[in-house]
């Protein structure tokens, strides 16, 4: 668990140090879904193979922030695959779905369509966590934190960490 916060605050003051808000943003968000990555569990159908991200509508900033975590890191022992996708009908499997803001309108179709699948939806939305998502990205007191609906992730058949759910807001 210090490690988990050591770590958040570090990329929390990398992020200030001279870098523009918008790559500082998606910088840390990327530094989030990595920790996502290792602190939720997936099914073990899920846990081979690469590990894939999908990113709908390439958000070109979270996209190159990602590029560069799976250039060094791993999760567990699979490789991190990071995807655009341009629409909710070109999803594939994958472990998780990130929504950016500028793809809201896109939630309901993409928690549809992944409704039987161990995907972790991800997204940047007020309020998207009662559309389906698990987790939701939120700015509060100038800092980034996310939302975590516990219920959506256990629908898709996955196990979060105590330590990660104390660092979130939780919501229903």
């Amino acid at each position: 668990m210090k490690k988990l916060i050591a770590f958040l605050f570090f990329i929390a003051l990398t992020a200030a140090q001279g870098v523009q808000p918008e790559m500082a943003v998606a910088h840390v968000k990327a530094c989030y879904i990595y920790n996502f990555s290792r602190y939720i569990e997936w099914p073990e159908n899920y846990r081979q193979g690469d590990f894939v991200i999908d990113v709908l509508g390439g958000s070109p900033t979270i996209l190159s922030e990602l590029a560069k975590m799976a250039a060094s890191q791993t999760a567990g022992s699979q490789k991190f695959q990071i995807n655009n996708i341009i629409s909710v009908d070109k999803i594939g499997k994958c472990n998780i779905l990130y929504i950016p803001s500028n793809k809201s309108v896109e939630i309901k179709k993409a928690v549809l369509k992944l409704k039987v699948s161990s995907t972790l939806i991800i997204t940047d939305d007020p309020g998207s966590t009662k559309l389906g998502a698990a987790i939701n990205f939120v700015v509060k007191d100038n800092r980034q934190k996310f939302e975590l609906n516990r219920n959506n992730a256990q629908k898709s058949k996955l196990v979060v960490s105590s330590n990660l759910a104390t660092l979130a807001i939780l919501v229903e």
